[in-house]
């Protein structure tokens, strides 16, 4: 009995040991599958896909190769518009943008599969050109001599945009054109704009390009420096500038009507740059005009239409004639007049303006 007994034991323990290493079916083996692919794409891309660079202000080419799936986009750029009908598409930054921007794209594959894509787009700063208003030339006796300023001269300083404005310094650079006597020693201009020279005594005319230079540098096709103005200053430039508005040559009432106006340099100096201006008046504004030269006077334009503001160049004893067409008003008023450049001095402005 023993010996039964030990191996009735024997048998039940192998018994319950094959059950326990046999696998048991719950419904918790049915949760432990995984789930199946989802069609629908990741809203929130964790990384950006492609990488785009290019410069501040300038169209940058946007190529992403997705064989035979559809893109599309969907979340466009925040700081810059993207062209998509194009090939390569191109990414067009905001003005004067410079910094990260990223666009969203939409995958399909044909079988519906979608998923999503994001590209960054680096633009890299680019400096842009400082500028100013320059003011006007500068007119001298004789007399004249040694150390002047003009002050706000320069108007309207700028490094450029607003981030350049905050960050970059600026300075003026002078530099002589033309002084064949000697007219001004030197010329600065300070940072708020202020013109100093100083004159030899000597008569003539002293012209001299003033630039505006910022510390932006010129890195990838940047611009550290404006556009020369010049500033002429004229030490005894006297002449004597005279206009004649000679009668319409038709007065009707409501017609078209015709007159010229004929521009001298009587004075003993040749002017280059002088100014005629014909507003026209109370006749109609949608004249048009002509102009030839007289004696070697020359016209800064040959004809023109509506109102005159033009530049003439009078050597001595020269001159220009204008003529003019335009619609008579009902009650036609209108004065025309000539101004020499800044830096020569009219003794005689009483024959400067003449009209009907």
């Amino acid at each position: 009995m023993n010996a039964c007994n030990a191996l009735r034991h024997s048998a039940l323990a192998i018994a319950l040991a094959l059950c326990a290493a046999a696998p048991q079916a719950s419904a918790s083996s049915e949760r432990g599958k995984p789930a199946p692919a989802s069609t629908k794409p990741d809203p929130t891309p964790q990384a950006p896909a492609f990488y785009f660079q290019g410069l501040e202000d300038q169209d940058i080419d946007v190529t992403i190769d997705v064989g035979s799936n559809s893109l599309s986009v969907a979340k466009p750029p925040a700081n810059g518009v993207l062209i998509t009908d194009t090939l390569p598409m191109k990414y067009i930054p905001g003005p004067n943008f410079h910094g990260t921007d990223e666009i969203d794209f939409l995958m399909v594959t044909p079988t519906g599969k979608e998923s999503m894509m994001r590209a960054q787009i680096v633009v890299l700063p680019v400096n842009d050109a400082p500028s100013f208003n320059a003011g006007s030339g500068r007119a001298h006796t004789v007399r004249e001599a040694g150390g002047f300023t003009v002050n706000g001269w320069a108007q309207s300083v700028s490094a450029g945009p607003l981030d350049e404005v905050r960050t970059q310094s600026v300075a003026f650079e002078a530099r002589v054109v033309d002084d064949p006597a000697g007219v001004v020693t030197g010329v600065t201009v300070d940072s708020d704009g202020m013109l100093s020279y100083t004159l030899s005594g000597r008569r003539g005319v002293s012209e001299w390009a003033i630039s505006l230079h910022d510390s932006g540098g010129n890195t990838d096709g940047g611009q550290d420096s404006s556009v020369p103005q010049t500033v002429r200053i004229g030490v005894g430039q006297f002449t004597d500038l005279a206009v004649k508005v000679l009668r319409p040559l038709s007065d009707q009432l409501g017609g078209m009507e015709s007159y010229q106006i004929l521009v001298l340099n009587v004075g003993k100096i040749d002017v280059s740059g002088a100014r005629v201006v014909d507003l026209f008046g109370e006749t109609s504004a949608d004249g048009s005009w002509q102009c030839v030269g007289i004696d070697g006077g020359e016209c800064g334009a040959a004809s023109g239409a509506g109102f005159i503001d033009s530049r003439v160049d009078l050597p001595q004893h020269s001159g220009v004639l204008l003529t003019v067409t335009a619609l008579r008003g009902i009650n036609p008023r209108n004065v025309v007049f000539v101004q020499p450049p800044d830096h020569v001095i009219d003794r005689d402005l009483s024959n400067n303006e003449s009209g009907f």
